[in-house]
């Protein structure tokens, strides 16, 4: 019976918007990340080959860009692509570019002004555990609007303490309380997504269900501990 119930159950996703951070005025072919994006900064050597984080930098017209880029426009956000980037240190958030010398295709060589070298990172994954929360959705315990802006879903604990409940605080934009409503209501009822999760609100990704019809912008936990 168990088995059962846990086939039939649905799971909703959260997740909070990434971390950021700008790096200004850098004239060297590495930029260093600092805990601004996530503390600690983002694990793992293939970290930014998995999509953990993205790094743009705004195009001047000394910068030198591989094939792939093609002929971007000055003063333009550029996206490094994974194959740019020749090493990252794990320990002290170091990221090294490929010069277009080294890899005629992906390569990008910075400015030596470094006031025209100005980079903006942001966080695409979860990291931290309060980066992201999966409830079931029979563990919802009710909805309480906040203001025209914001409301709180509230959940049983996932320390399991009947008395205390986790709280997810939804930021969407003025007016759409009742969208929202019918997001989770559409999650819930829907039986197709029966022991599916369902990407509730992954402000993170951007991945929304149906669409973002309440046009979602923050998430934020209170977890009973």
């Amino acid at each position: 019976m168990r088995r059962n119930k846990l086939i039939q159950e649905k799971y909703l996703y959260f997740a909070i918007t990434g971390g950021t951070e700008a790096l200004l005025n850098d004239a060297g072919q590495a930029i260093q990340l600092t805990t601004s994006t996530t503390d600690p900064v983002p694990p793992g050597t293939d970290a930014y080959a998995n999509g953990v984080f993205t790094v743009s930098v705004t195009d001047h017209d000394d910068h030198l860009w591989g094939t792939y880029y093609g002929t971007p426009v000055s003063g333009s956000s550029v996206e490094i692509h994974p194959s740019t980037i020749a090493s990252y240190h794990v320990s002290n958030g170091t990221l090294t570019f490929s010069t277009v010398a080294a890899d005629p295709v992906y390569g990008f060589t910075v400015s030596g002004t470094a006031g025209n070298n100005d980079y903006v990172t942001l966080q695409k994954k979860p990291i931290d555990t309060i980066d992201c929360m999966l409830y079931p959705a029979s563990r919802m315990t009710g909805i309480q609007m906040v203001n025209a802006t914001s409301a709180i879903v509230y959940f049983e604990s996932v320390t399991g303490d009947v008395d205390a409940t986790d709280q997810v605080l939804v930021t969407f934009a003025s007016g759409k309380y009742k969208d929202f409503c019918q997001m989770l209501n559409d999650a819930i009822s829907d039986n197709r997504r029966q022991s599916n999760v369902i990407d509730v609100a992954d402000v993170m990704s951007g991945i929304h269900l149906n669409g973002n019809p309440a046009v979602i912008s923050a998430v934020a936990f209170t977890l009973d501990t």
